[in-house]
């Protein structure tokens, strides 16, 4: 295809520019006289032929860098339409419609039960989650969680898609608003996700990964081949090791698993467990106590022999009351993460309230740091709005924190999932007052200065990190003392 864009940044005239402006402004004219005759609004409905060209003006050239097929892309074509007619809010809903599409194949294409295996902290849910059918049901910010456990995509490009899911979430057909959307910000966009997920190359590691997880099902592993992946498991970064682990877990339990692939795995927990965090380790012990409560008896069995083979024993919880709290806490972060957030997470936080109890009576301090990270990012809102009937449980959470949960609470500004939400106002406000409901638990020193300090931040808290005071005085602490920073 030959390039849209002349060196005057003008359509070429084979395209007939002039002609598609003029037939774009008589089909605007005669719809708002179409509107009004009928008594409906009709004005500020699309947008101005002048949005619409910036868009076209720079259109093929970002298509054009699309390196695969595009044949089944209709959804490109749906808001290239939508783009014409000055639905901008329809073209982003289309635009992340088929960046969702796009990485849902890739998941496919990679290995749906891994994802699965990753992503879906619920055993009760990923019990019923089988194949690529089934994608279906992970709600748009789990599947960008789980692309990013992964390793398809990084840090950057899991910011820059998750923004734009929640501006398509807010301000797209997705749901009622006002937010006028700009021509140059919906062209921006769609080469974010041209270049982070059209075109996502996959990388060596994940390639051996993908390999790795088709050979375990159709191939008996001998002493030799295990030997040989070692190394492979010894390059892999920790958050691959994390997967590659909770991956094997969902393998090695499943009920369709047959002994050859079982022996496989078992040969192979103990090279991988070493190597994994503990938060994952104490992730497939909640898994194991989940399933004893809920008396999966053939999966609670697997889980117990993959735990014994990992020598990891100490990581069954004392109380198995502890793995309701962790599904309650994967659920309401799932309901805070989407759409209707102001409808599901009221239920979500007021079972956790009823479960943690007036004084955060949690049965073990392993899951303190996952418990106050997430009463704080539901706490603080997504930035819209408050979760009123939700709001009250939050409170009262944070007002019986413990001492320790306290001083979580406080360095909580350094968890990626909150730090990414300060540079709204409403986050920011919120997080202050948290600061209020804690703040009895510092009396004196550095904790009590430093709240003192973010509590009369003059700015959003995201700017926080690159003032001068706080690198002088408060940064070498926070670093020190950060469970979110580890």
């Amino acid at each position: 295809m030959n390039e849209i864009i002349d060196s005057n940044n003008n359509l070429p005239e084979k395209y007939s520019p002039k002609e598609l402006y003029v037939s774009l402004e008589k089909t605007e004219n005669i719809m708002t006289n179409l509107i009004g005759s009928v008594g409906l609004p009709n004005e500020n409905i699309v947008m101005t032929t002048i949005d619409r060209k910036k868009v076209f003006n720079n259109l093929q050239v970002i298509i054009d860098e699309i390196n695969v097929d595009k044949s089944s892309m209709f959804y490109l074509s749906k808001f290239i339409y939508a783009v014409s007619s000055g639905l901008f809010d329809a073209a982003l809903n289309y635009l992340w419609d088929a960046t969702i599409t796009e990485l849902r194949m890739r998941i496919i294409n990679f290995n749906v039960e891994y994802f699965f295996d990753v992503t879906v902290t619920n055993t009760e849910k990923r019990a019923k989650l089988k194949n690529d059918s089934d994608l279906v049901k992970i709600q748009d910010a789990d599947l960008l969680v789980g692309v990013k456990k992964m390793e398809l995509i990084d840090d950057i490009t899991y910011n820059e898609l998750d923004h734009i899911r929640y501006m398509r979430n807010w301000s797209s057909t997705a749901h009622p608003n006002d937010f006028q959307l700009s021509g140059y910000k919906l062209i921006d966009w769609l080469e974010i996700c041209i270049e982070s997920v059209f075109n996502l190359p996959v990388s060596p590691l994940n390639l051996e990964i993908k390999k790795l997880l088709a050979d375990i099902k159709t191939t008996t592993f001998t002493s030799s081949d295990i030997s040989a992946k070692k190394p492979f498991f010894s390059k892999l970064p920790t958050n691959q090791c994390n997967s590659l682990l909770k991956g094997f877990f969902g393998i090695f339990i499943s009920q369709e698993s047959n002994t050859e692939t079982r022996t496989n795995i078992a040969q192979m927990i103990p090279e991988l467990w070493v190597l994994a965090s503990k938060e994952t380790k104490v992730s497939i012990g909640f898994k194991y106590g989940n399933l004893k409560i809920n008396s999966h008896t053939a999966e609670a069995t697997s889980a117990r022999r993959f735990l014994d083979l990992a020598n990891g024993q100490s990581f069954i919880p004392n109380d198995l009351r502890i793995s309701e709290i962790a599904n309650i806490l994967s659920d309401l972060t799932e309901a805070h993460n989407n759409m209707n957030n102001f409808y599901t997470e009221p239920a979500l936080a007021k079972q956790l309230y009823q479960f943690v109890g007036d004084h955060s009576n949690l049965p073990t301090s392993s899951i303190n740091d996952q418990y106050v990270s997430t009463v704080i990012n539901c706490y603080i809102t997504n930035g819209n709005g408050i979760a009123w009937s939700a709001d009250d449980y939050y409170k009262k959470m944070i007002a019986s924190f413990t001492d320790d949960q306290a001083q979580k609470a406080l360095l909580s500004f350094t968890d990626s999932l909150i730090s990414m939400k300060l540079d709204f106002p409403l986050c920011t406000k919120q997080f202050k007052t948290m600061l209020s409901l804690i703040s009895t638990h510092f009396a004196s020193g550095t904790p009590q200065n430093l709240l003192n300090f973010i509590s009369s931040f003059p700015t959003n808290l995201s700017k926080l990190k690159n003032d001068a005071t706080y690198k002088k005085s408060y940064e070498h602490y926070v670093q020190t003392y950060s469970p979110f920073l580890n």
